[in-house]
């Protein structure tokens, strides 16, 4: 198995501890677990570009990795910042909106998850990450307000691509490059002089 896929299951397998530490209201341990998480995200794809091994089905998997990690995250991190009560739970409402959206309307027109890894992601993903460990080391949810944020703007991002593609497509960087794609170039006709000798 690839190391990038073991990244991706790493996510995956994580859930386990993090629900445990997050029944158990420890929140050093669910902090470091989630930031542990939150490494093998922003490793996965590197690794499998560094390694050779991007593959769809690699992609896939990171995408499932994402949503089990991300849709479960906001409900257990509830439990362990009781303190924070209604002003974290608007915000996991929020995030979870935002995060489920894209799969839906990549299953509704592809007929499975987009795996997109758009540049803008990534950086919601570090600014979800820095807002965890803010909130997790000094108990100020400044951060993770502002993570979420990012992610609007990546989620925004992503619908748009997702419209925007004429059928699945692994690995798109950003709408910047769906929208170079669907351009048309104008046709060169050569000029008088190339054919003078």
């Amino acid at each position: 198995m690839p190391l990038a896929d073991l990244l991706s299951w790493s996510r995956i397998v994580l859930i386990l501890p993090l629900s445990m530490a997050a029944v158990a209201r420890d929140r050093d341990a669910f902090v470091w677990l989630l930031l542990v998480a939150f490494a093998t995200d922003a490793l996965d794809g590197a690794v499998a570009r560094w390694r050779g091994t991007v593959s769809p089905r690699g992609a896939q998997l990171d995408s499932r990795a994402d949503a089990a990690l991300y849709l479960t995250t906001p409900f257990l991190a509830l439990r362990v910042f009781p303190e924070l009560g209604d002003a974290l739970a608007g915000l996991t409402l929020m995030v979870v909106v935002l995060l489920v959206t894209p799969p839906l309307l990549g299953l509704w027109r592809f007929g499975r998850l987009p795996a997109l890894h758009l540049w803008s992601s990534r950086a919601a993903v570090a600014a979800m990450a820095l807002g965890v460990a803010v909130l997790g080391l000094l108990d100020q949810s400044w951060a993770l307000r502002l993570g979420a944020a990012v992610l609007a703007v990546s989620t925004i991002e992503e619908l748009i691509v997702i419209l925007l593609l004429p059928r699945w497509t692994p690995q798109v960087p950003s709408v910047v490059h769906v929208l170079a794609a669907r351009t048309p170039r104008p046709l060169t006709t050569p000029s008088p002089r190339s054919n003078a000798r």
